[in-house]
């Protein structure tokens, strides 16, 4: 069973704080409008509440951001929805066989529950066949080796590379329009060179991708836009 969330009010801002026993350092995000701070598991109480205060008008720049980017509406997992894919919004039509044909996403059943399972079902396949498909082709292309691709369910991590040599995105990913798509893959071959993030690891990836900067501009502002196509899991 999940730990109910860990929500309070510190000097007038809703704050949500998260724990995690592989995160070795805090970090900040806006999650569907709300600011979330991400502390390693064990971290005395206070320390985050100490954290809010300190950056403070950090947090209310990126929730101007966040507002300003426009959020995609939550998805709605019934006939007449929308189903996304790589930038673009599809209709949720009845029919069958379930799944994406490129123009809709056709249920056989009206049942949300069912609905949203096999809509996420096929986000995790499609993204592992273009994911893979995507970071062996560049890695091969530039002398990299990859030892494999998976896909996850992570909110709040898009992409993660190991130093063995294992990639793992979000089935999320899939939802970014192709280029953006396109510039994490670069980020993840780019640290089978690097794993860190040194200028030597950002000059690999403006190699792996053109006109990478701009794409990591536009790749945040969607990520925002996001926030609240999280699945069911």
């Amino acid at each position: 069973m999940k730990n109910p969330p860990d929500i309070r009010r510190i000097d007038g801002l809703t704050v949500e704080f998260r724990y995690s026993p592989r995160r070795k350092s805090a970090a900040l995000l806006i999650d569907a409008g709300r600011p979330v701070i991400l502390l390693p598991a064990g971290t005395p109480d206070g320390v985050g509440e100490s954290l809010c205060r300190r950056f403070r008008t950090r947090i209310g720049e990126l929730l101007q951001r966040h507002a300003a980017c426009g959020i995609y509406p939550p998805p709605e997992y019934r006939i007449g929805g929308i189903f996304r894919w790589l930038g673009e919004a599809y209709p949720i039509v009845s029919g069958e066989p379930d799944g994406f044909d490129g123009e809709c996403f056709r249920s056989h059943s009206t049942d949300p529950a069912v609905i949203a399972r096999n809509m996420e079902r096929g986000w995790r396949q499609m993204a592992l066949r273009m994911l893979t498909d995507k970071t062996f082709d560049l890695a091969e292309r530039n002398g990299i080796a990859v030892a494999s691709v998976r896909i996850g369910s992570a909110q709040t991590r898009w992409g993660s590379c190991t130093s063995e040599g294992h990639i793992r995105y979000s089935w999320r990913l899939g939802l970014c329009p192709e280029p953006l798509v396109d510039y994490v893959v670069a980020h993840e071959v780019a640290h089978r060179r690097h794993m860190d993030h040194s200028p030597a690891f950002w000059r690999e990836v403006a190699a792996l991708c053109p006109d990478a900067a701009r794409k990591r501009r536009d790749f945040q502002k969607e990520a925002m836009r996001l926030s609240a196509w999280k699945g069911t899991k």
